[in-house]
C-alpha cells in the first residue's frame, strides 16, 4: 500500500534550524518516515517562489530546492510524487494565480504550460530523480492558472485544454509516468462526478484520481467513503485521498476504500504515525461514549455517565466506554470488564 507524506516545508524547516528526532534520537526525516514505514513521499512545486508575491524570497519550493529534496528521498530508497502548482504560491480552490513570468494568453499560455511541465519533466530525469508519479495541478476543482484557466458558470473549455496541455507535456518527455489529477471534493460526489466527466469528454488524459479531504468542508466520513467507491467504480481510477484535519480522523476507516491515504505531514502526533504504520499495536480504550450523531449529543445530560446512544459501525460495533480494537479484534480484558456497564 502507499503510505505518504507532503513534506515540501522541510528545508525551509531545516535552514531555519529545525532538527527531527523519534524516541529522543536525532535522525533525518526521511530515516523516521521510513522506519515508520512511509514509502512515499509528496513534493509541491512553485514556478518562481522568489517572484515579487511569490511564495519564499529564498526560493523554497522552487526546481533548485525540489531538485534537491527530490535526491534525499530517492537515496533514502522512497517513491516521489510531484506535485505541479502552477503557480509563483500556493494554489487551490479559492486561487490559482497566474506565474508573474508567465505573459502570454490564449494559445499561447497553453503552449507554455506544455513546455514548462516538459522541461522541468526532463530536468528532473538528467538530474536522476525521476519523479514515480505528477500530479498536474493543486485542487483544480474551479481550474488552474487563472484567470484563462478558471472554472466559471459550468464552463471548463479554457481548463480543459490547459490541463491538457500539462498532462501532454509530462507524457511528451516520460509518458510512462502516471498523470494524477487533483481537486478536493473529498466527500461531494455531485460535484467530484460533474468534474471528471468533463474531463473525459474534453479529452483528458490522466491515470490517477486525487482528492483532498477536509471535514469541515467536504462532508462525512461516511460521505467520503461513498464518493472514493464511486469514483473507482464509475472511472476504474485508483483514488488517492489526502487528508488535513485539526480534528482527530481515524485513517482505519478510510484505507479500505481508498488506494492510498496521502497525510499531509506536520499536524500529527507520533502515536498516530506509529499506529498507522503498523509500528505499535493499538491497545487504547475509549475514555467517554462516542455519540451516534449530533442530536444525541444536544440531548444528553451533562456529567451523567451511560446518557448518550454511541456510534455503531459497519461492523456493528458500539463506540462506548472502554470500546477498542487491536489486531486481534475488539479489547476484551480487565480493563474493560471495569469500565464497561
Amino acid at each position: 500500500p502507499i503510505i505518504g507524506a507532503d513534506i515540501s516545508w522541510v528545508p525551509q524547516q531545516e535552514a531555519a534550524g529545525v532538527k527531527f528526532s523519534d524516541k529522543g534520537v536525532q535522525k533525518d526525516v526521511l530515516e523516521i518516515l521510513k522506519d515508520h514505514h512511509f514509502n512515499w513521499i509528496r513534493l509541491r512545486l512553485f514556478v518562481d517562489p522568489t517572484a515579487e508575491n511569490g511564495y519564499s524570497k529564498d526560493g523554497f519550493c522552487g526546481l533548485e530546492q525540489t531538485l534537491a529534496m527530490a535526491a534525499r528521498i530517492k537515496a533514502a530508497g522512497m517513491k516521489f510524487l510531484l506535485d505541479f502548482h502552477y503557480s509563483d504560491t500556493w494554489a487551490d480552490p479559492g486561487k490559482q494565480f497566474k506565474p508573474a513570468s508567465w505573459t502570454q494568453s490564449g494559445s499561447g499560455l497553453e503552449g507554455q504550460v506544455y513546455s514548462y511541465s516538459a522541461e522541468v519533466i526532463r530536468r528532473f530525469i538528467q538530474e536522476g530523480v525521476r519523479p514515480d508519479m505528477v500530479q498536474v495541478g493543486n485542487e483544480v476543482n474551479n481550474g488552474m492558472v487563472w484567470p484563462q484557466g478558471k472554472v466559471e458558470d459550468g464552463k471548463y473549455e479554457s481548463f480543459a485544454v490547459m490541463i491538457r496541455c500539462a498532462s501532454a507535456g509530462v507524457r511528451s518527455v516520460d509518458p510512462s509516468i502516471p498523470v494524477m489529477i487533483h481537486i478536493a471534493c473529498g466527500g461531494q460526489n455531485d460535484k467530484s462526478v460533474e468534474f471528471f466527466d468533463k474531463m473525459l469528454a474534453r479529452d483528458v488524459k490522466f491515470d490517477v484520481i486525487g482528492q483532498s479531504y477536509y471535514p469541515k468542508h467536504h462532508g462525512t466520513l461516511e460521505q467520503l467513503k461513498s464518493n472514493m467507491n464511486d469514483m473507482a467504480r464509475r472511472y476504474g481510477k485508483p483514488v488517492v485521498v489526502v487528508v488535513r484535519t485539526t480534528r482527530p480522523v481515524v485513517l482505519s476507516e478510510l484505507e479500505p476504500y481508498a488506494d492510498a491515504v496521502l497525510i499531509a505531514f506536520g499536524v500529527q502526533n507520533q502515536a498516530i504515525l506509529d499506529l498507522v504504520s503498523g509500528a505499535a499495536e493499538p491497545s487504547g480504550l475509549l475514555p467517554m461514549q462516542f455519540p451516534a450523531d449530533m442530536r444525541t449529543v444536544e440531548e444528553q445530560q451533562e456529567d451523567v455517565p451511560h446518557d448518550m446512544r454511541p456510534l455503531v459501525d459497519a461492523d456493528g460495533n458500539a463506540w462506548d466506554f472502554a470500546y477498542g480494537m487491536n489486531w486481534s479484534g475488539v479489547i476484551d480484558d480487565a480493563r474493560t470488564a471495569k469500565y464497561r456497564k
